[in-house]
């Protein structure tokens, strides 16, 4: 079973590279973040919790948060952030319950494991779920996107060494202009520029730990931009698939012409000006660097006149 997590920071790319896997059609391809492997309350701090940081306050506790998450806020039992998963279960995981609850009951007489020991219920939740999900589509695997799969690669390759991790990369000074427009990141700069700062130099640290991974791939997104084709067919032969379909591309680069054409326009976008791009490119300097991008700031991001 061949298994790809996506990740990336947010606004990198990560949307677009699922949708082409899903069109590329070897991949059964989850049609949304499932977060709960790696975020807040999740399996990840679950593991860590009952585990290596294991203490009598924090393990019950842990195993409390992580219950209500899997059977009461992914659900939509209860209200949430979760709303595009309500119909997971249903509609992708019919066995979600059944596995939520075979993995919970490991939890009824006890609050401390072995790491592997842990592992093998959590990795028979995934057998349940995604792997249920790519055998009955007669997948040869599966494919799931939450950005900060980024951050928790270690964890996701314990519960499966062999799987592979797609890392989506943008230049630095276009994500924060794109966060900034979501309102993700505060407008006042001199709060949101440290910040993403501090979220880019984590990224750079984290990437050059990742390159040392085996079936550990990069794409920029400019690639994808500007280069659709080989990138893909170099994702799918990095990937061990068979190329994408002349058909498969064009559906690709299809969907990113709609989704740049959706975009606001210029009068209702955020353009700096040449003092705060100045100081944004010198805030940014160590991960555009890193990043291998040209120290001129972006001219899309600019004011213009």
């Amino acid at each position: 079973m061949k298994r790809v997590f996506i990740g990336g920071m947010g606004r990198s790319g990560t949307t677009i590279t699922l949708n082409a896997l899903y069109r590329h059609g070897e991949l059964a391809a989850v049609p949304i973040e499932t977060k709960f492997l790696v975020e807040a309350d999740g399996f990840s701090e679950l593991a860590n919790a009952l585990t290596s940081n294991f203490s009598t306050a924090v393990a019950p506790l842990a195993i409390e948060r992580f219950k209500n998450l899997m059977l009461n806020l992914v659900t939509g039992k209860e209200p949430s952030p979760f709303s595009e998963m309500h119909d997971l279960a249903p509609n992708f995981f019919p066995h979600y319950e059944t596995a939520v609850q075979e993995l919970c009951s490991n939890f009824v007489s006890r609050v401390r494991f072995d790491r592997e020991e842990l592992l093998i219920p959590m990795r028979r939740f995934v057998e349940i779920t995604f792997d249920d999900l790519a055998l009955q589509a007669e997948k040869t695997g599966w494919v799931e996107k939450t950005p900060a799969n980024l951050w928790r690669i270690d964890f996701l390759r314990e519960l499966f060494p062999d799987s592979y991790f797609v890392h989506l990369i943008r230049d630095p000074r276009l994500i924060f202009l794109s966060l900034l427009e979501k309102n993700w990141l505060p407008r006042d700069l001199k709060i949101s520029v440290p910040q993403f700062r501090d979220m880019a130099d984590a990224l750079v640290a984290q990437r050059r730990k990742l390159q040392e991974l085996p079936n550990y791939i990069e794409i920029h997104l400019e690639s994808l931009e500007c280069a659709l084709a080989d990138t893909l067919q170099g994702l799918a032969f990095d990937l061990g698939l068979n190329p994408f379909t002349d058909e498969a591309i064009v559906g690709v680069g299809d969907a990113m012409k709609k989704y740049n054409e959706s975009k606001p326009d210029d009068e209702n976008a955020i353009r700096f000006t040449l003092e705060e791009a100045t100081w944004i490119n010198q805030q940014l300097q160590s991960s555009v660097s890193e990043l291998a991008y040209p120290n001129d700031f972006p001219l899309v991001a600019m004011k213009q006149g």
